[in-house]
């Protein structure tokens, strides 16, 4: 993680971060922030996660939804911003993704299985492995062992 903090610059990176969400004040510049050397909330680490999850707006995230009183009557009630209203879909219970991928044994037929689910999602299209260099790269990582 270094190396490649390194390579894309320190400054980037930490600026990279702020675009999360994270505070510039808690973000070090040096190469240790790779390993985790910034301290953030876990209030900020949920709105950094957020960012992905929203299709990349940044959103403030919410821990409580709804507060009521002992008659029921709501007291407070989150009323989130819809940045992405894509990426508002309800959680789907029985067959997900990842029973997909337990079920198929390679990537074609969960692709497949995917496609059929929503075809308004346009699926990437998958390339076969040029099986000479796959073996060429596996015999060189051998030797290298």
């Amino acid at each position: 993680m270094v190396r490649a903090m390194r390579a894309m610059g320190v400054d980037y990176a930490a600026e990279y971060l702020q675009r999360f969400g994270f505070p510039a004040q808690n973000i070090v510049h040096t190469e240790s922030l790779a390993l985790g050397s910034a301290s953030f909330t876990p209030m900020q680490v949920a709105r950094g996660y957020a960012v992905m999850a929203n299709g990349g707006f940044l959103i403030d995230p919410y821990f409580i939804s709804k507060i009521e009183n002992d008659q029921g009557g709501v007291i407070f009630e989150a009323k989130p911003k819809i940045a992405c209203p894509e990426c508002d879909i309800p959680v789907i219970y029985g067959n997900t993704q990842k029973s997909d991928v337990l079920e198929n044994t390679n990537v074609e037929e969960v692709a497949v299985s995917q496609e059929q689910q929503n075809s308004a999602v346009p699926m990437p299209e998958l390339e076969q492995a040029n099986q000479a260099l796959v073996a060429q790269t596996a015999r060189r990582n051998t030797r290298r062992m």
